[in-house]
């Protein structure tokens, strides 16, 4: 699934923005994980067919979870400021390795009971769509130099056209 997401990423990233590409895997994930739930209450260990549609969810949650994940990347990279950039993406990079270690561990939590893994991964996703609405959108921006442009309001930031159909961004309080 990684294959076919980091090129579906390529293409959202350019056509819907940073924001929406991160935050639309997310969602599709949650909504993956919670048929997978409906799907998994159905089953009752004999060969029904609905297996196949369980393991097809939590392929596809897979796969949007890597398109999310490829996404945040890009707009991590984009959202530090140049002087933190570096500190941010290590951390980042940690938290996320961290989280990657203990979903192997998760998946042990059928031995209680069969929908708590799909419980957990749609909730995290779900959770961490909320979190990504409060972050802005960097498509089309200049990546930050200082932390003083970080924290200026985004209502000041204003948007030119210029000739060569190019969008720039400039700060009024640093003009």
């Amino acid at each position: 699934m990684e294959f076919p997401a980091t090129f579906l990423t390529i293409w959202t990233i350019e056509r819907f923005g940073r924001k929406w590409t991160t935050l639309g895997g997310m969602i599709l994930a949650c909504a993956a994980s919670i048929l997978g739930v409906v799907f998994r209450m159905h089953q009752d260990y004999v060969y029904d067919g609905y297996w196949v549609m369980t393991v097809i969810m939590a392929m596809l949650s897979k796969g949007c979870i890597t398109l999310s994940f490829s996404g945040v990347w890009v707009w991590s990279n984009e959202l530090f400021p140049t002087v933190v950039r570096n500190t941010g993406m290590g951390t980042t990079n940690g938290l996320a390795r961290i989280g990657s270690f203990m979903s192997g561990y998760i998946i042990w939590l059928t031995r209680i009971h069969p929908l708590i893994p799909y419980a957990i991964f749609a909730t995290l996703a779900f959770l961490a769509s909320c979190a990504c609405l409060l972050l802005p959108e960097t498509t089309g921006r200049p990546t930050q130099e200082v932390i003083s442009e970080a924290q200026a309001p985004v209502q000041q930031l204003e948007l030119s056209d210029t000739t060569d159909k190019s969008v720039v961004v400039r700060n009024k309080n640093l003009v």
